[in-house]
């Protein structure tokens, strides 16, 4: 019943797509086992994530009593752009339509109809996009693009205390490099067994349109789309042209608007040091775990000519179970990798592990 604007500027009914069906999915499942809907969503570019929680958004606030959803935007015109959207989808409904049940359903006037907020006083039910929702109490939140604000940190430690313990929220951005506020909520959520935020990423792959009928060759810099067991499944042949056509065009960028991996969005975007491919072309060397340190990786083991030829480089962190990680890594002069470990270890205790190695 819902009219969007197609990325062709085609006005066309509102049908989710096969990224926004894995979001609906997503929030049931959430709402069966837990009564709401918390989750990160990491996602490629223009998968219409936004586009959903504009229309579901819209479609609660006309259909239910006492809801407050909020849609918050990273930036003044993302405001803006984001509440003609509401406000297109509800213009374009008809004045009344039969329902199934028979019915005669009549849209609402809205009280309220401002710059960026309808309210509808017959069900008491409210929509508004802002920058940050630290008035009222909203039932339903959508959080855009959180990983380009500045005042991320700010606005979430504002908005989540307002937030009913019940409500939804949705947090929705792409990558923007590594160690800002949502790349740290992130990882401090992702695979975690009891996690705050349940944690989505969305591939490029995931929309089905796109493909790209036209044979291109495979570049190698971007071969890994092609194998077999690529993210646990095999990508069609107008899947990887659709792909090689975007890095003819975009070089390097592809990773960062069409990532395919959660680590690739992160180390794709942001401001970069290092290439990329170069990092691609990495390989891991083939280790064993330490017997008494299980996070000690070995990958050569010691001979006599390497007495006196070894480097052993120590970063300290403060350890424990939130704490970050401290680091030795063990190498021959010409730089091969003998040993590596990586675990929350008090700076003290790490005399063992170094005592181990030698």
């Amino acid at each position: 019943m819902y009219s969007i604007v197609s990325h062709d500027g085609d006005v066309v009914t509102f049908k989710p797509n096969s990224a926004q069906k894995w979001i609906l999915l997503n929030e049931a499942h959430q709402h069966k086992n837990k009564g709401r809907d918390r989750t990160i969503i990491l996602k490629a570019r223009q998968l219409g994530i936004t586009t959903l929680k504009i229309i579901d958004g819209l479609d609660k606030a006309l259909f239910m009593k006492n809801r407050t959803v909020v849609i918050t935007a990273h930036k003044k015109d993302k405001q803006i752009d984001i509440f003609k959207r509401v406000k297109f989808a509800y213009e374009q409904l008809p004045d009344n339509m039969r329902l199934d049940d028979g019915t005669i359903w009549n849209k609402p006037k809205a009280s309220i109809d401002n710059a960026n907020e309808y309210y509808f006083a017959e069900n008491n039910s409210r929509i508004l996009v802002s920058l940050d929702c630290r008035s009222g109490t909203p039932t339903d939140v959508h959080i855009t693009e959180l990983a380009f604000r500045r005042d991320a940190k700010e606005m979430m430690t504002g908005t989540m205390p307002s937030i009913h313990r019940k409500a939804n929220v949705t947090i929705e951005t792409t990558a923007n490099g590594m160690g800002n506020y949502f790349h740290k909520m992130w990882v401090s959520n992702y695979k975690h067994l009891n996690p705050v935020f349940h944690c989505v990423f969305l591939p490029w792959y995931t929309d089905a349109k796109y493909i790209e009928e036209e044979e291109r060759p495979v570049y190698p810099d971007v071969e890994h789309v092609t194998k077999p067991d690529y993210m646990g499944k095999k990508l069609s042949r107008e899947q990887i042209n659709w792909y090689m056509m975007q890095y003819q065009l975009h070089g390097e960028e592809v990773f960062q608007e069409f990532p395919s991996t959660p680590e690739e969005a992160f180390l794709a975007s942001g401001d970069k040091f290092i290439s990329d491919t170069f990092l691609r072309r990495m390989v891991t060397p083939e280790f064993t775990k330490d017997t008494t340190f299980e996070d000690l990786y070995i990958y050569r083991k010691p001979v006599k000519d390497d007495h006196g030829h070894l480097i052993i480089g120590v970063d300290t962190a403060y350890g424990g179970k939130e704490g970050d990680y401290s680091v030795i890594s063990v190498r021959r002069r010409n730089g091969e990798l003998m040993a590596f470990y990586r675990g929350r270890t008090d700076p003290e205790d790490l005399v063992d592990v170094v005592q181990r190695l030698r």
